[in-house]
């Protein structure tokens, strides 16, 4: 197999490397490879670039794994830094779960069964002999002692459940699926039991025939199902009372909101710095944490720079999310290498798609609006660098791809083209009122999604980012975006003046 001319070993990989392994340790790392991420198992960049070389087993204070071939694998770059401090084998299924979910937008335990468990959502056996509850699934059989709850008079009992019978109870608990949260339980529990069961109903359909809804526990099922595990353990309602599940979802929920994993997915990606004023922040029983009520606890002489530096922290955490796919293509710092900067990037594309207002929402709830903000705006940034980047952009080549790249992510053009051209049509699009600052703050459905993804694929097939008209260049290049309307006033054409969209993409 043919080693890309851009994958190169670190110098301090080879100063480490026994000397014996030296001579063409990159091929055989590559040939060892067979071209895929070790993590996630996706074909590595054909260029070679943004590649890792690390540890399978991990090197601690001198201890652990060696620093040989045998121990060495390659990996994206994001895959490797999603690995952190994570064992391999654990590593492995948490960074592919994390990808999945990433190119899903939102997840529920539905997804979960369709996607990680073979011939899923399958019913079970259940009769009751003398007081002992019998449970059977596909030759497995689970006996339990049938309880009475005193408050309800439901009757319950604990077993182990196979996954293939587990089901997810869409009408007492539609909860979306938080990965992080996934993640840090399928951590705990790769080290250590799970000590508290999920909860289900059991719901009687012909004979002995039942269904047995999971109404609680979807992320701790989760997790173990990445783990591998056939079974679960699991408290079980025997036919209970919608409402009284209702009221015990509510009492779980209040329950869980005092612990750190039910922090939003977006919250978790804030600087530790904000992270320990929002630990810090807290509110009286029944009341919910919002924006508006962090912002309004800090010190009043802080309340106006928390707010900017709380949007900011937003701004950044899509930047640095690992589903940003243009991240292979921000240089930060002075670097120039690569078409895009890091602070071009947040202030010109990222910064105007997000609501720069707080909102007055439960922060630590599953719905929110930030979660479905950061969802939507990574949509939009993948989509821009599928049509202008992907397999169109290299450093150091002089084509016609490179060109519209270059031209499409000036400062001047691109802050034209998203403030004047692409959030007009998205309020147009999508039927978003004009004084409406969120425009993704609620869940968008596929629809929606869609002809989200149609819209910035249209807009960037205009010709022209091809130009090289000196004027329109110069514009291009400014960082002010009445130059560019000037400059692209002169071209004629529904692209550049009047934007009036196919019919694919407004319909």
């Amino acid at each position: 197999m043919k080693i890309p001319k851009g994958f190169k070993l670190s110098k301090s990989i080879l100063k480490e490397l026994p000397a014996a392994e030296h001579a063409g340790a990159p091929e055989w790392l590559w040939d060892k490879s067979d071209g895929l991420c070790a993590i996630c198992d996706r074909p590595l960049p054909k260029d070679g670039k943004e590649i890792h070389v690390d540890h399978r087993v991990a090197r601690k204070e001198g201890e652990g794994g060696p620093t040989k071939l045998s121990n060495l694998y390659l990996a994206h770059g994001t895959c490797n830094q999603m690995r952190g401090n994570r064992p391999f084998d654990l590593a492995k299924p948490i960074v592919k779960f994390k990808l999945w979910a990433q190119s899903k937008q939102e997840i529920d335990f539905e997804d979960v069964i369709a996607e990680y468990v073979s011939e899923g959502n399958q019913p079970a056996k259940y009769h009751v002999s003398g007081g002992t509850a019998v449970l059977e699934a596909n030759g497995y059989k689970a006996t339990s002692t049938i309880a009475v709850d005193p408050a309800t008079k439901t009757e319950y009992f604990f077993a182990e459940i196979p996954v293939t019978h587990v089901q997810n109870d869409e009408e007492t608990q539609p909860r979306l699926i938080m990965p992080s949260h996934v993640a840090q339980l399928a951590e705990d529990f790769f080290y250590r039991p799970v000590h508290e069961p999920s909860n289900c109903r059991l719901v009687k359909k012909k004979g002995e025939t039942v269904d047995l809804l999971q109404f609680d526990g979807q992320h701790k099922t989760t997790a173990q199902i990445l783990l591998g595990r056939t079974r679960v353990p699991m408290k079980i309602y025997v036919e209970p009372s919608l409402e009284m599940l209702q009221e015990l979802v509510v009492q779980i929920q209040q329950k869980i909101k005092k612990v750190p994993l039910s922090t939003s997915d977006t919250l978790k990606k804030l600087s530790d710095v904000i992270q320990d004023k929002l630990s810090k922040y807290k509110v009286s029983p029944g009341a919910i944490r919002t924006e508006v009520g962090f912002v309004l606890a800090q010190p009043r002489d802080q309340q106006s720079n928390m707010r900017k530096q709380f949007f900011g922290e937003l701004c950044n955490a899509v930047l640095h999310d690992p589903g940003n796919e243009l991240r292979p293509y921000i240089s930060t710092g002075k670097s120039k290498s690569k078409p895009l900067s890091d602070k071009v990037v947040v202030a010109k594309i990222i910064a105007p798609l997000m609501n720069p207002q707080l909102l007055d929402e439960d922060i630590d709830a599953a719905d929110y609006g930030r979660n479905f903000e950061q969802a939507t705006v990574l949509l939009i940034l993948n989509e821009l660098a599928a049509n202008m980047l992907k397999g169109k952009w290299t450093e150091g080549a002089d084509t016609l791809d490179k060109r519209r790249a270059e031209n499409f992510f000036y400062q001047g053009s691109i802050g034209w083209w998203m403030n004047e051209i692409l959030i007009p049509a998205i309020r147009n699009t999508l039927l978003i009122p004009q004084g409406q600052k969120g425009m993704f703050t609620s869940k968008l459905s596929k629809e929606k999604k869609n002809r989200l993804k149609a819209l910035v694929q249209e807009l960037c097939s205009w010709p022209v980012w091809s130009t090289s008209d000196p004027d329109a260049l110069a514009a291009m290049r400014s960082n002010t975006i009445a130059h560019v309307r000037k400059a692209l006033g002169k071209y004629q054409g529904k692209e550049y003046n009047e934007f009036t969209l196919s019919k694919k993409v407004i319909s």
